[in-house]
């Protein structure tokens, strides 16, 4: 029984922590420097209000990404998704030389509070389930039958806002694969 709780607990973990960030390694055929080089026409550390109202960026093509460049730490989010509606996916990677004079990439991709926020809404769905259970188990208990409303439906704050996340969970791996689809366009890389 310890097992399967055990089993479960981790399960539940792995779940909520799929939201948030993740590990990543690729690889580039290129040296760092060019690497740094390939990717600053195609960035900007500006927002898009400010890039399309900057007489500057005229003529120029959309960036891919928005971010920082860095050896030691760069910070990227595609430049379409920046704007969005949903909290965007960021990749944050160092910039290490291999032995075979390409880079490696290591780091994380994904939300950085994606898998707080889905643990807090989770919480938050079970408590109001609890309380909705609650409040019609005490009008049953005083002999009004609008308490058997609640005391039915009470599972569907859990459902609604663990849903939400369930739902989304396509969008969040859509991006990630898109983020990582355009660093390989621009730096030629592939998984380690």
């Amino acid at each position: 029984m310890l097992t399967q709780t055990a089993d479960s607990g981790r399960r539940a973990r792995d779940w909520l922590a799929s939201f948030g960030r993740r590990p990543l390694a690729l690889s580039s055929p290129y040296p760092v420097a060019e690497c740094l080089e390939r990717l600053a026409p195609v960035t900007t550390p500006r927002g898009r209000t400010r890039w399309f109202i900057d007489p500057r960026t005229v003529g120029r093509p959309d960036p891919l990404f928005t971010g920082e460049l860095y050896r030691s730490r760069t910070r990227l989010t595609r430049f379409a998704a920046a704007g969005g509606r949903n909290a965007p996916v960021y990749l944050e990677v160092s910039l290490e030389p291999t032995a075979d004079g390409g880079t490696a990439l290591r780091g994380w991709i994904g939300r950085p509070a994606g898998a707080f926020q889905a643990t807090l809404f989770t919480v938050a769905g079970c408590l109001t389930s609890l309380g909705v259970l609650a409040a019609g188990v005490v009008q049953l208990a005083l002999g009004h039958l609008i308490g058997l409303l609640p005391a039915l439906l009470f599972p569907l704050p859990a459902i609604v806002f663990t849903g939400i996340f369930v739902l989304n969970r396509p969008a969040l791996e859509a991006e990630i694969a898109a983020l990582v689809d355009q660093v390989h366009e621009v730096l030629g890389t592939g998984r380690d």
